[in-house]
C-alpha cells in the first residue's frame, strides 16, 4: 500500500479508536512532558529531572530544524479523504511526537531495571507513533523518520553525557552561564538560517485550501518560529536557574517525605501555570494595544523572556520558595 492508503486504512478502523488514539497521542505531547519532567525534578531526582529535559529541548528543537528542512505536507493537508482528527500547523516530517517518544521513553527504558517495564514503555513508543498516523497528522514514513532520529539522537546523548559532564564540571560559574546563554541563543540562529534559506518558498496553495476544509480558518504556519522561542527561553531559564543553584547549594533538595513532595509538586505547578498563563495574557493584551501579535519580532522576544521566566521557576524560583517553606529536605540530585 502507498502512504495515503495506510492512513486511510488506519482510520477505517473505526471511530471507536479515537479517544485511546487521543490519550495515546497525549502522552507525547510536550505539555505532557512538561507536567511529568518538574515531578521527576521536585520530588524525585533533580539530576535525571534534568536530564529528561535536555533531551526534550534537545529533541525538540532538531525535530523543527527537520521539518524546515524537507518542508513536507501532512495528509489531512493533501487529499479530501482523511480526517484532520486533530489540528498541527507545522510540517510533517519527521514526527515530533514520534521523536519525542523514542528520546524520552527511550531513556526512561535506561533508567529502570524490570524488563516487564522496559517493553511496556516500548509499546508505548510504538502506540504514540501508530496513534498520529490514525489522527492524520502523519505518514507511517513520518513517523518512522521520528523513532529514527529520537533513537540516535538519544544514543548520541548517552554516550556524549559522561565526556561533556567531565568538561562541564571543571568550569566556573561565569564560564557555565556563558555557555547556557550561547546554547540558547544558537538554537534560535540555526532556525532562523534554515527559514532563511527557504525564505523564497511558497506553501502549495492546494495545502492550504485542503486543510482549511477541514480546519476552517486556522492558518497554517509551518516555518513559525515561536516553537524554538519557547525551547530557547526555557533553556535559558531551567538551566541558568540549574547553574546558580548548583553553585550555591551543596545538595539540590528533592527528597522529604511525601507530604511533602507533594506539597512541592502542587506548589511548583501553581507557580507554572502562573507565569505561564499570566504573563502570556499580559504579553497578549500588551501587544495588542501595540498593533503587534506574537509572531512580530517584538512578540517573539516577550514570549522569550516568558519562557525565560517559566524555566527559571522549575529549576531555581520554585525550589527556593520550597527551602524557605521547609518542604524539602534529603538527597540532591
Amino acid at each position: 500500500m502507498d502512504q495515503m492508503t495506510w492512513v486511510i486504512t488506519f482510520q477505517n478502523l473505526g471511530a471507536w479508536l479515537l479517544p485511546w488514539m487521543s490519550l495515546l497521542s497525549t502522552l507525547g505531547t510536550e505539555q505532557f512532558y512538561m507536567l511529568v519532567m518538574p515531578l521527576i525534578f521536585w520530588c524525585v531526582d533533580a539530576g535525571i529531572g534534568l536530564r529528561f529535559a535536555l533531551l526534550l529541548f534537545l529533541s525538540g528543537s532538531v525535530n523543527t530544524y527537520f521539518k524546515f528542512l524537507f518542508h513536507a505536507p501532512r495528509p489531512f493537508w493533501v487529499d479530501p479523504r482523511v480526517q484532520a482528527l486533530a489540528v498541527e500547523t507545522s510540517f510533517g516530517i519527521p514526527s515530533g511526537h514520534a521523536q519525542n517518544a523514542a528520546t524520552l521513553w527511550g531513556f526512561g527504558t535506561t533508567l529502570v531495571k524490570q524488563k516487564s517495564l522496559k517493553w511496556l514503555m516500548g509499546l508505548v513508543i510504538v502506540l504514540i507513533g501508530l496513534s498520529r498516523v490514525y489522527l492524520g497528522v502523519h505518514f507511517v514514513s513520518d513517523v518512522v523518520a521520528g523513532w529514527l532520529i529520537g533513537g540516535i539522537l538519544l544514543a548520541g546523548f548517552l554516550w556524549l553525557e559522561p565526556h561533556f559532564l567531565s568538561w562541564w564540571r571543571g568550569l566556573r560559574l561565569k564560564a557555565q552561564f556563558f555557555w547556557v546563554m550561547l546554547s540558547s541563543g544558537l538554537i534560535l540562529a540555526i532556525g532562523w538560517s534554515i527559514t532563511f534559506i527557504y525564505r523564497s518558498w511558497v506553501m502549495p496553495a492546494e495545502w492550504m485550501s485542503v486543510a482549511q476544509s477541514k480546519i476552517g480558518l486556522i492558518r497554517l504556519e509551518p516555518f513559525s518560529l515561536t516553537g524554538l522561542v519557547t525551547i530557547a527561553g526555557t533553556w535559558l531559564g531551567a538551566l541558568g536557574g540549574w547553574v546558580i543553584c548548583t553553585h550555591h547549594w551543596r545538595d539540590y533538595p528533592t527528597g522529604g517525605t511525601v507530604i511533602q513532595r507533594t506539597l512541592r509538586y502542587v506548589l511548583g505547578v501553581v507557580g507554572i501555570g502562573l507565569f505561564y498563563a499570566g504573563l502570556g495574557l499580559a504579553l497578549d493584551q500588551a501587544l495588542a494595544s501595540w498593533g503587534m501579535d506574537e509572531g512580530s519580532l517584538v512578540g517573539l522576544g516577550l514570549r522569550y523572556l516568558r519562557f525565560v521566566v517559566v524555566g527559571a521557576w522549575v529549576t531555581a524560583g520554585a525550589p527556593w520558595v520550597f527551602k524557605v517553606l521547609g518542604l524539602s529536605s534529603g538527597k540532591g540530585g
